[in-house]
């Protein structure tokens, strides 16, 4: 579920070694992942307007990566 999903992510940034489990896990540079957290702000809770999302959605749409034209509200979860 996206709260577990937003706590695993909340336990992960609180750790002092985030910057070497992301490092790892992903094949980056310790540094460059610790530069990263330093200027990135993860967000507590998710919150995306219909009206951001329409555009995706139709670009999506037109270059074929979706199959069917999707309604931008079908897309954000609630």
């Amino acid at each position: 579920s996206l709260t577990l999903v937003l706590g695993e992510a909340r336990a992960l940034r609180a750790r002092p070694d985030a910057a070497a489990v992301i490092a790892a896990r992903y094949g980056l540079v310790p540094s460059a992942v610790t530069q990263w957290l330093a200027t990135t702000r993860w967000s507590a809770r998710v919150g995306v307007a219909v009206r951001d999302v329409e555009p995706a959605c139709a670009a999506l749409s037109s270059l074929g990566v979706l199959t069917r034209r999707i309604a931008a509200a079908a897309c954000i979860a609630s």
